[in-house]
């Protein structure tokens, strides 16, 4: 019997996921809050033999499995066990997986809950980036029963280089947040090494050269130097997510009474970013030139939006800003969206005919500057 597999979390990491499973010969079920998401970047999906779902109850119904990949603690028990949430339309037995990284002590709470109402819960957070979710090289840590994990994989295989089952239902995410540690830490061990050697007089990268093969070398220095060398800032992640995981981290480690003292610093680092104004993806989309400079003005315009219409965000966020590409493909599937009908959260178009421009909210934390020469 063919299994059906529900789905819920449309982002960029999730996006190219679900589209592993329908072509694994798997039955899918999407879940958006607006239906332009299925008139656009779901649209292939809803081709392949994909069903639309515009409730939470409607995308729980008749699955097997039903899988989340959000954004935060708050949205996976919104939409798993809140008022509205999933598991009360869900049949008893249905398999819960989440591929989120949020806090493990809500993680085995929500497991908790799932299982006493007669369901299965894994956790599963995920490592790899946008690039590993598309070729389908993703590395995922669970945490969960052996038999829960064991027909969680036959589905998780779709899009995984590599499972690895670390303990009971909150494991995964203790794994996950493990990893964030010591990869934010890395990257602040890189980012300072080579600005010693640049300080000293020495080339960058010749000293990367020399050291990226030893014993300080790693995977995250032959990623991030040769950025760094080049001076290389175009978005990869967005900054708030590290922010929100190494926050979870800290936050997780006081509860312990544990001091991390490196992961304290890199969180400040992070505050710092936040602070400065490069916490949120700006898209801008060029299809006229209507700006001498839409960089600059972005900047202007989002500062204004989020004053005056959208004060949903979270104050003090910050604004980054990403330039959204023109067709192909890319690991930055964010960026590479050649349409703009991305909203899933809701917020409407606001006009500024003083920039010819409209922005829109895209995706959580995610606006779109759209240049329109008809508004100058």
């Amino acid at each position: 019997m063919t299994l059906t597999v529900g789905f819920i979390g449309l982002g960029t990491m999730g996006l190219p996921m679900a589209r592993h499973i329908i072509n694994r010969g798997f039955k899918l079920k999407l879940y958006a809050r607006r239906a332009e998401v299925f008139e656009s970047k779901a649209k292939e999906l809803i081709e392949l033999g994909a069903t639309p779902c515009l409730r939470l109850g409607e995308v729980a119904t008749d699955v097997e499995i039903l899988i989340t990949n959000v954004t935060g603690t708050d949205d996976v028990e919104s939409v798993l066990i809140g008022p509205e949430g999933a598991m009360h339309s869900a049949s008893p037995g249905t398999l819960f997986i989440d591929h989120s990284t949020i806090d493990p002590g809500r993680t085995m709470e929500i497991a908790q809950t799932l299982r006493g109402a007669g369901m299965d819960f894994v956790d599963a957070p995920v490592s790899g980036g946008v690039w590993a979710s598309e070729e389908a090289r993703l590395i995922v840590m669970q945490g969960g029963a052996p038999d829960s994990c064991e027909r969680a994989n036959q589905v998780i295989d779709c899009y995984a280089k590599a499972i690895t089952r670390v303990g009971d239902a909150g494991h995964g995410q203790i794994a996950k947040l493990s990893n964030q540690i010591a990869q934010t830490i890395t990257i602040e061990g890189v980012a300072e090494c080579l600005t010693f050697a640049k300080s000293l007089g020495a080339d960058p990268r010749a000293v990367f050269e020399a050291i990226k093969d030893g014993m300080g070398g790693s995977q995250m220095m032959s990623l991030m130097a040769p950025k760094m060398i080049e001076e290389d800032f175009g978005a990869g992640i967005e900054a708030r997510l590290h922010a929100k995981d190494v926050g979870i981290a800290l936050e997780t480690a006081e509860a312990q009474q544990l001091r991390l003292p490196c992961l304290e610093f890199v969180a400040s680092q992070f505050r710092a970013i936040m602070g400065q104004g490069l916490g949120i993806i700006v898209l801008v989309d060029d299809d006229s030139r209507c700006m001498p400079d839409p960089l600059q003005n972005a900047v202007q315009i989002i500062v204004v939006v989020i004053e005056a219409a959208a004060g949903g965000l979270d104050e003090g966020l910050g604004l980054g800003i990403g330039r959204r590409a023109h067709g192909g493909s890319s690991p930055r599937a964010l960026l590479a969206a050649r349409h703009l009908h991305l909203v899933q959260f809701g917020l409407p178009s606001v006009a500024f005919p003083q920039f010819g421009a409209e922005v829109h909210l895209v995706a959580q934390h995610v606006l779109c500057l759209r240049l329109n020469p008809a508004l100058g």
